[in-house]
Parts: structure tokens; sequence; C-alpha cells
């Protein structure tokens, strides 16, 4: 779905290659001008490297990813042997539709969309014509077939590392084939796979520097205003590239550097293999057989977990992880970390120093980004909630797109965002935002009393609204398009120019709804339902709000047979202070609680008239201070946290194990706040940014409130892809077939 204004372009956004680094004894190839890719000359040349080290004698194939399903089998298009040097050449002939029938070195195109990638496996990484290491083997993805032009890549570390994260959810980690069901539901409200691996694969092309088989240290992604720097993790990038190098750079794939691999490398264990798109895969152990391998089982287990070694290469270790770090060459190929991290995942920060301004009131465009949302196409849409200053209010809605650039910013002042708070896309693709307002004193806004929606393929001022109570926190969607909002019961503590007072209600705006109309209220009248500002709201299949209250309840509401007003059920068993939900596709909701020590993690299923507790719950695991909530397509929660300024994301199984490292996956945050999955397996996670003097991200410094800055952080490929927006994963019906929490097909 978008919301641009009518002339804004939609499209991927591809980093430019750049003429390629030289090495010792590279020759001088550089990449053609852009021109038809069925051109006859087009070609794909490049060079395999094992660090800065040329691969002769490596077998170098191109395939069309599979078709399928998630790690199908792929189309092999073409095969080539590298010469002394390690280059290699493709050539696209126009006259053929995929591969020959003798597969050689010319291909064509099976589809103008089909998603090209190459691999290389074996060679000699002396040069000099001795044996063949048979335990290399690397990648590179490059794109659609169609859009591919003539160009250089190097094959390399860095190429896997990249390549691998980004696409870990589609890469079979025993048969190490990459593809995804080719469903592409043009009718369908939900995201499809096709939409996922086309954006996994945008996002290699944005990291790397083809060419030079590294990762472009800063970019800046395609915006259609203003500007947005993007940060990858290269020093992590380059330790995972340089610990495969340690084996690559060997002469036999039984060397010592090459056994502590594959011993540390680690497969998921049986009992977390749910944390994968290919938990079936896992049933039987596994023992890596080459480095791509090897690197798959550090990206699909990135804490290292399963049995652990002992001894590494000689070193003595006491934990996978550290023995993967000790690997690391002491001359390093590439630019690594000075300290093994706790584990393997990467990330990539948006951040930018651009701004708007209205009616006196400058904001940036990810300034206080704080709540995030997807849509269909992968889109992310995040609030801008800043403190209201001047004589306007200076909050706004921005939208991005999969890699990162800004495609439009709602900012449209008092009359339609007052503080926005957490936004939900609708089953038709609508953006529904609730306008908290202010309730400090000395910026006396008082509560806001109005949810804004966005119509699909609007501009940026056609939004309108409709009345609530006041203090509208939280909104979600059914799979009707009827919108639930649960308001704060907070106290205002000036409201002599403000507009609203707390509400203490869950309200309902029908599908369908005349625009300025007020919402019904839904929970009943003198009910014990009270929600403070960190209220958190998820619907089930059965078309049940589930509302958590920043207390000890979590709370349902049970639609009625009759009139408007629900049933209230309430549960306190194993709830300590209920704020981040989601509901599994099992219609189980998964509570996050908020602790200062000892986290804990509750999962309910219920009835009409019941909510019962799964078997060990509450689980003793979760974040410290743990924020909001989302559940990937393999039910697991991930929930942010704030023991600290910078915050944290800590992922729990579906059955209540943690999965990440205890303080959570360590990245670029700034108090940690909303989280959502997109669906190729990205976690974005928005960051605050008012509660300091200024906050620097990649060069970009805001001053906190009103201003630049700001920023949000994804987890490349970390959770398993979801069908998106939420609500479209929800029946159109009460009581049908549920997709959430399931990977796109």
């Amino acid at each position: 779905m978008s919301l641009c204004l009518p002339f804004v372009k939609r499209f991927a956004c591809v980093a430019a290659i750049v003429p390629f680094a030289l090495f010792t004894g590279c020759s001088m190839e550089q990449t053609a001008a852009d021109g038809n890719s069925f051109v006859p000359a087009a070609t794909i040349s490049g060079r395999m490297m094992g660090g800065q080290q040329p691969i002769s004698g490596s077998v170098v194939d191109l395939y069309a990813v599979g078709t399928t399903g998630y790690g199908s089998t792929p189309t092999h298009l073409a095969t080539v042997t590298t010469g002394l040097g390690g280059t290699f050449n493709f050539s696209q002939v126009t006259t053929q539709s995929g591969a020959s029938s003798t597969v050689n070195a010319t291909y064509g195109c099976p589809s103008n969309s089909s998603l090209i990638y190459l691999t290389a496996t074996g060679g000699d990484p002396t040069n000099s014509g001795g044996a063949s290491n048979t335990a290399i083997k690397m990648v590179d993805a490059i794109g659609a077939c169609s859009t591919v032009k003539t160009g250089f890549y190097i094959i390399n570390e860095v190429s896997t590392a990249v390549s691998l994260a980004a696409l870990q959810q589609y890469i079979n980690p025993v048969t190490e084939s990459i593809g995804s069901p080719s469903t592409t539901l043009v009718s369908s409200s939900k995201s499809a796979a096709t939409t996922g691996i086309s954006n996994a694969f945008a996002l290699v092309a944005s990291l790397m520097n083809y060419a030079a088989g590294a990762v472009n240290p800063t970019y800046t992604p395609t915006s259609s205003v203003g500007a947005i720097t993007a940060t990858p993790e290269v020093a992590k990038i380059n330790t995972i590239a340089d610990i495969l190098s340690a084996c690559i750079n060997t002469t036999s794939s039984t060397s010592g550097a090459c056994a502590a691999l594959f011993a540390a490398a680690t497969p998921v264990p049986t009992a977390l293999a749910a944390t994968t798109n290919f938990a079936s895969s896992y049933t039987t152990a596994h023992t890596a057989a080459d480095t791509l391998q090897a690197a798959v089982f550090m990206l699909q287990n990135p804490t290292s977990a399963g049995t652990q070694v002992t001894s590494c290469n000689g070193a003595t270790t006491t934990t996978n992880l550290q023995c993967l770090f000790s690997l690391v060459p002491s001359t390093p190929p590439f630019t690594a970390l000075t300290a093994a991290p706790t584990d393997w995942t990467l990330g990539v920060t948006y951040a930018s120093a651009s701004t708007q301004t209205v009616g006196g009131a400058t904001v940036g465009y990810l300034n206080e980004a704080e709540y995030v949302a997807v849509d269909k196409s992968g889109n992310i849409w995040v609030n801008n909630y800043v403190v209201p200053t001047g004589t306007g209010y200076g909050n706004g809605m921005t939208e991005l797109s999969p890699q990162g650039g800004i495609l439009q910013q709602v900012l449209t002042g008092q009359n339609l965002l007052v503080g926005p708070r957490i936004p939900v896309v609708d089953p038709s693709g609508n953006v529904w935002m609730p306008n908290l307002g202010s309730n400090t004193a000395s910026n006396a806004v008082g509560y806001a009393t109005t949810v804004v929606e966005f119509p699909a393929n609007g501009t940026s001022t056609s939004g309108v609204t409709y009345n609530v109570a006041g203090g509208p926190f939280a909104v979600a969607s059914d799979g009707a398009g009827d919108i639930f909002v649960a308001e704060t019961t907070k106290a205002v503590t000036n409201t002599s120019t403000g507009n609203g007072t707390p509400g203490a209600d869950v309200e309902e705006i029908p599908a369908g709804a005349t625009a300025g109309s007020t919402a019904t209220v839904i929970s009943p009248t003198g009910s014990s339902y009270a929600a403070s500002i960190y209220a958190s709201l998820a619907v089930d299949s059965a078309f049940r709000p589930w509302v958590t209250s920043d207390s000890t309840a979590v709370n349902l509401f049970v639609p009625p047979t009759s009139g408007t007003t629900y049933t209230l059920v309430s549960t306190t068993t194993g709830v300590t202070d209920s704020v981040g939900i989601g509901i599994d596709s099992s219609n189980n909701a998964l509570v996050s609680n908020y602790a200062s020590s000892a986290p804990t993690t509750d999962k309910f299923s219920a009835t009409s008239s019941t909510i019962t507790p799964a078997t060990g719950s509450p689980y003793s695991a979760g974040p410290l201070k743990a924020q909001y909530s989302a559940i990937d397509g393999a039910g697991n929660l991930w929930t942010t946290g704030q023991p600290s300024s910078a915050g944290s994301v800590v992922e729990v199984s579906n059955a209540g194990a943690l999965l990440s490292p205890s303080t959570g996956f360590p990245h670029t945050y700034y108090y940690s706040a909303g989280i959502a999955v997109d669906p190729s397996g990205n976690v974005w996670v928005g960051s605050e940014s008012k509660d300091t003097a200024a906050v620097t991200v990649a060069g970009t410094t805001g001053p906190g409130g009103a201003g630049a800055g700001g920023f949000v952080t994804i987890l490349i490929g970390t959770a398993v892809p979801v069908v998106t927006p939420i609500a479209a994963g929800l029946p159109a019906t009460a009581g049908g077939t549920s997709y959430l929490a399931t990977p796109p097909q």
C-alpha cells in the first residue's frame, strides 16, 4: 500500500556500484554503463577471493532462486571455473530462457523478476595450481535478473556474510538451496513471500559494494524527501568474514582452522529449531561440511547454543562463540571487532539530519521515532512524537522504504497529529494513528481526543479524524478493518491549555465509519479495566481485543451476540506488570512483564469466559523493563526493554525459552521502544531521542525534542518472516483461517 504523494515512485534502494578495489595481480575490469539487460554483450564477471587472495580452480555457479517454497531447489543457470587470478565470466543470451540444455557459461533469465545469485565452491587459495580445498563455498546475492547489468562482482567472505544474513530465512541450512514460495497474492491484502525475498535481495545490494567485495561503511538509501544515512555494523560483518577466511585460506578441508570452524559453528539445537524458517531441517544432528553451511549455522544460531567445544585449533576456549572469534587471523584480511561479540546478529541503523517546519515548530524526519508498523509492501510507518513547542505542534509520521529511504512524511500540525503514538495498518492498507497529546505541565497540551486514518494511496494531508474520549495510546485492527482503541488513565498534570481528559475505556471504530464520528465504547461500564500510559493492544482471530494494563492484569474483551458492550475477562495469574503483547497462530497471547529484575513472559489461551496460562507460564525469560512486543512467523516473541538508555531487544520462543543473550541482542538503540518484524525477517526497532541533550548516530546529532536526530535500527534477517500488515493475517470474518504469526506464502 502507499500513502505517497502522486508523484512518488516506488523502487528498491540500490547502492551504486563503484570501481572495485584493486588487489595485487587484479586486472582492470570496471562496471559498464546501464543499458538493456538483455543485450548480447551483457556479462557478469568477477573474481573469487579468499580474504585478499584470489582463488583459482573454483567452480562458480549462477542460480535463480527456487520458487516452490522456502529453501526450495534453485534453477541452475550457468557454470564456469575460475582461472588464475580467480577470474570468471558469464554471458547473457537473449535467445535463451533460463539454462541451456548443457549448462555452461551462457544463461538467460527464466523471467524478468527471477532473483539470481552466485556460489563459488572449492579451489586453490594459493593460486598456484595446488589441490582444491573442498571446504570452500561462498555466495553473492545479485538481484532481479532483468535488472542485472554488465558488472563486476567479488565473491568473498564479506559477500557471503552479507548475503546469508539478509537471506538466512530463505536458505535451507542442509541443502544450501535459496528459494521462496512464488505465489504473488495480487488480490490479497497480505504480504507475499516474493515481496520478502525481493526486499532481502535489495538490502544486500544496498549494503554491498559488489565490485570491491566490501560493505559500504555508510550509504544513503534512495529517498523521495529528506535524507537518510544508513550505517551497517561493518566490523561485525568483517569478523564473520575473517572467521570464514581462516578455513578458506588453507589448502585442505581437514586443516585445523576448518575443523575448529565446523565444530564450533553449531546448528540450532532441535529444541530451539523453531527459531528459524527451517525447523524440520534441524530434527537430526548436523555438522557443517563447508564454509557456507558454517556461516548459515552461525547466523541461524547466533548465540552458538548447543554442545560447547573445549578446545579450538590448539587454543582452550569455554564457548563456541569464543572459539569462533579466536579463529580471526592475527593479521585479518578485513578490519574486525577487537573483542568477541555476544552473538552473530547483524544490524543497520538509519539516521536522519533532515527537518521540516510547520506552524513554527521544527521536526526531524526520524525525530523520536518510537513506534513502528509494517505494511503489505514491507514499508515502515514510524511515528514522530515531539513535545509541542512554539505555535505549532511539530508532530509527524514518516514512511520508510524496506531499505530505509524516506518515502514521505505526514507533518500537518495540531489539526491532525498531536502526540502520535503506536500506528497500525489495517487490511486495506489504511494507516491509523492515535493522538495521545501531552501530559506534562511544562508542555501543557493535555490529552488529545482523536484517532487519525490516512487512507491507502492518499496524500500526506488526506487524513481524517475520529473522536474518542481522550488519551488514545494504542490501536489495533481486526480482519474486517474495525479499529480498536485503548486509552490511558494516567493523570494529566496540567490541562489549562489542553483539549482532553484521560479516558478509561476500550473503544471501537467500525469499518466504514463516517469521518468525524465518535468511537463506540465497548468496555463494560464500571468495569475494573484500566490502562496506564503503557497499554498495548492486539486482536485475535475471534476478533477479541487483548489489552495489557501496565498492571497485574491482562484483559480480554469478548464480542457480544447483540449490542455493543463486550464482556470483560481478566486474569492476574502470573502477571506482574503487563506491557508488550502479541497473538500467535493458535490465538495464544504472549505478554511481556515490565520488571527491573527477574523479567517474565506470560502465555495465555482463552475461551469466552476464562483465560488460562500455558504450562510453565510465566516463563523466566524476557527483557528488563519490557516495553513493546512483536511476534515473528514462528510465533517467537520479540520485545524491547529499557534497562539503560541504550535499551535492548530480547527474543523468547513461543514455548518460553530465552533465544537471545539475557541482556538482549546489542545493537544501536536509544531507549528502545516500538518493534516490528517485516516480510523479510528483519526486526525494526524504534528509539526515543527527547530525553537527552544530544544523540549522535552515524555522525548525525539531534538536540532531543524538536529538531533533527533520531533513528531506527534493524536486525538483519534475524526473525522468521511474518505476514504483514498484522491485521491482514486475521480472517475477514471472526473465526476464519488465521495467518497470524506465520511466514508469507
